[in-house]
């Protein structure tokens, strides 16, 4: 696994060590978990993410 930085210079760098290691055994984010009860503000969302840096599409934020 690449994680495009160095892991060992922080000793807190860890944490994402251990985090990307879930993604990779299949665990998703809370905010995927479909019973978390968050209630999205779509539009907002997809404003926001279309401004820049991100300036995506809505196709590419879905």
């Amino acid at each position: 696994m690449n994680f495009g930085w160095n892991l060992t210079e922080a000793a807190s760098e860890i944490d994402t060590a251990i985090h990307e290691i879930g993604h990779t055994l299949g665990f998703p984010h809370e905010h995927q978990n479909p019973n978390s009860g968050i209630a999205w503000d779509e539009e907002a969302v997809y404003h926001s993410l279309a401004q820049p840096p991100n300036s995506w599409s809505r196709e590419v934020t879905f």
